[in-house]
């Protein structure tokens, strides 16, 4: 344990304080480059060492301003119908697109499953197909998907991927 100590006394002691100073503006200029200088656009954040002055694109589950805005992180401000997709800029994040549904929050868009559909950007929940028809689409942004039962089966509830054969008789 001595060896450790002293071993890190002679170093500290041997340093030349020009030398740690020069570290030290290095760094401080290396900061300033990072985030002074950054000219990221919103959906855009600055990262420290990169040289890029547009910034690093924001992650899904974040938003960005932009600027020397550091990335944060989506919470219970995004509403539902809204969800936070990679390159967000707003703390309430972006309308859900057709064909998914988001329940809001830090969730994800979630596709439409068989049987239903989602023709509107923003909805917090999928519209299902009615009685009679059915889809086995899945992500359907159309009411079209929703298909006729043939001759000889039915649906007799809203929401089928398929249709029911009819009894004999």
């Amino acid at each position: 344990m001595f060896y450790y100590a002293s071993s890190f006394e002679a170093d500290l002691c041997s340093w030349d304080l020009g030398s740690a100073q020069n570290v030290l503006l290095a760094f401080v200029a290396s900061l300033k480059q990072t985030f002074c200088d950054c000219t990221a656009q919103p959906g855009y954040h600055c990262v420290q060492g990169l040289t890029d002055k547009t910034g690093t694109g924001c992650s899904a589950g974040q938003y960005c301003t932009g600027q020397r805005s550091p990335a944060r992180p989506c919470t219970e401000e995004v509403p539902a119908g809204s969800y936070c997709p990679a390159l967000t800029a707003s703390a309430t994040g972006s309308p859900c697109p057709k064909g998914s549904y988001c329940s809001g929050g830090n969730k994800p868009a979630v596709a439409c499953e068989p049987g239903t559909f989602q023709n509107e950007p923003g909805k917090p929940e999928c519209k299902p197909c009615s009685e009679g028809t059915f889809s086995w689409h899945a992500g359907s942004a159309t009411q079209d998907t929703c298909q006729t039962c043939s001759p000889g089966s039915y649906t007799d509830e809203k929401g089928q991927s398929e249709c029911t054969p009819c009894g004999a008789g």
